[in-house]
């Protein structure tokens, strides 16, 4: 199975070098590429890239400045994959040591996986508390509806 990374990046050179170095110290077991979709900077991500070559198999930035926005650098770089399966992260955070081989595994056995946000190592102590906060006003569980609660649980699909 072969991974591919998508980085979506916009104006990200001061930011992408330390995720480019979190992924490189820790490739998944198996074949795997990074692919570096550009929003149209003009900050420099290229050299960014070249510098990164050889510490990271296949590295690749492709053109995503079509239409502005990390949805649409996230779909250009799924275009420009050669992976069978994706995982996605962003230029400005930092992958947790073991993050690709715990995606590779799980993606090995469920078609779809995500894992914990972690929002303390990269903000200071004033932003911290407030996406904490937010976090959790999102991720409240969904209601059900009654008729599909009662077709479920009378056993109908």
């Amino acid at each position: 199975m072969k991974l591919s990374v998508i980085i979506p990046c916009y104006n990200c050179a001061a930011v992408l070098p330390e995720q480019l170095l979190a992924l490189s110290r820790n490739p998944p077991p198996g074949d795997w590429e990074v692919i570096v979709a550009d929003n149209g900077s003009t900050d420099g991500v290229a050299q960014v890239i070249e510098d990164f070559e050889g510490r990271i198999p296949e590295l690749k930035l492709v053109d995503a400045s079509g239409i502005q926005g990390a949805s649409h650098a996230r779909n250009v770089g799924c275009e420009h994959a050669s992976g069978d399966v994706f995982v996605f992260c962003d230029a400005d955070d930092v992958v947790a040591p073991g993050w690709l081989t715990t995606m590779y595994h799980a993606l090995e056995k469920y078609e779809f996986v995500t894992g914990p946000v972690e929002y303390q190592k990269l903000n200071d102590g004033t932003v911290a508390p407030a996406r904490r906060a937010v976090s959790k006003e999102r991720c409240r569980p969904p209601r059900r509806h009654p008729a599909r609660f009662r077709a479920s649980a009378a056993g109908r699909c």
